[in-house]
């Protein structure tokens, strides 16, 4: 049974004839309390604690109210008197037991709802980049380019924000973890990593599609970080550009790589004093050099300086900043 704990009132978030939403704040845990009926003389609230990644799914819209309080997996729910708030403080009980219905949020509840703006929101920048489109496509087209291109942002903005003094510590543990915890044997190990970088980054260095047109020609809003955004575009034009001898650099490194057989070779089974280490090193420096990829020093670091998954890392951005970059090269995608 959860212990009572203590809270600080952050914002309102819906007001109609008194606070009805309100977001708090226990040490670092986001805490999300809705009002429920009571006497005349209290002003009863039910709590549940949100997870970062949920809370910004929340914001972002693609998760409702009624999700916070009742399927997501990590929560612990309170309930307090809003009347008994002093010096911006509340002490919050443990609820007992399920939520009953006539306490949860409406479904379909989103955060596009609230009344009042959340103060911390307020203080983070937002910026939005338009990618032109034109020429031909279908869903299956436009899930691949916004796949990839989500690849290539998030990719080149990782080191960056890892090395940011204001990176949130739990923000540079899930950069550091998706950089070290695959076994880069192949397949769906880069699935997998890419997967992993994308997740709970900061909310304002996040990608997300603000606005669509789709006519020829039409255009794609996309929410995120303006210096990421730049050094996307930059490398990609740059990959164009310089595409033969990108190449060229991949189709030696995994000949190599091939005949030495450490293409299935998992990054752990890989000492950095390996006898080619500092060849594969050298030879990933020079593919992502070719590519341009920015901050290498930094990326080597993530790696813990395992030469084998630092370069086969650099060939899995290869081969999506490709794929990404296909569609510039194809004029159905133009930068502004």
């Amino acid at each position: 049974m959860a212990n009572k704990r203590s809270a600080e009132y952050v914002s309102t978030l819906v007001y109609l004839d008194g606070p009805q939403l309100i977001k708090l704040k226990a040490h670092k845990t986001t805490i999300v309390a809705m009002a429920i009926p009571c006497a005349e003389n209290e002003s009863l609230f039910i709590a549940t604690s949100v997870t970062q990644k949920n809370w910004v799914s929340y914001l972002d819209g693609h998760v409702d109210l009624r999700f916070l309080f009742t399927f997501a997996d990590i929560r612990t729910n309170y309930t307090f008197d809003l009347l008994k708030l002093k010096k911006n403080k509340i002490t919050m009980l443990p609820w007992e037991g399920n939520i009953g219905g006539q306490y949860l949020p409406e479904p379909r509840f989103f955060a596009s709802n609230h009344t009042e703006e959340d103060i911390e929101a307020e203080q983070e920048e937002t910026y939005s980049e338009t990618l032109q489109v034109d020429g031909e496509w279908d869903m299956p087209d436009f899930g691949s380019f916004y796949s990839r291109y989500s690849d290539v942002y998030y990719f080149l903005s990782s080191a960056g924000e890892y090395e940011d003094e204001e990176t949130p510590e739990d923000l540079k543990n899930n950069i550091r973890n998706a950089f070290r915890d695959k076994a880069f044997k192949g397949g769906f190990s880069y699935v997998h990593f890419f997967d992993a970088i994308s997740r709970n980054r900061a909310r304002t260095t996040r990608l997300a599609v603000d606005k669509i047109k789709y006519e020829s020609p039409g255009y794609i809003n996309v929410n995120g970080e303006k210096t990421a955004f730049k050094t996307s575009k930059d490398t990609i034009l740059g990959y164009l550009s310089n595409r033969k001898l990108a190449r060229e650099a991949y189709k030696d490194i995994y000949v190599y790589l091939s005949k030495a057989r450490l293409l299935k070779t998992a990054g752990q089974d890989f000492p950095t004093n390996h006898p080619q280490a500092a060849f594969i090193k050298a030879a990933g420096y020079r593919l992502a050099n070719e590519i341009g990829i920015p901050n290498l020093d930094g990326l080597f670091q993530l790696v813990e300086q395992n030469a084998l998954v630092f370069t086969k890392v650099i060939m899995s951005f290869c081969r999506r900043i490709e794929e990404a970059s296909r569609f510039i090269a194809q004029g159905r995608v133009n930068f502004t």
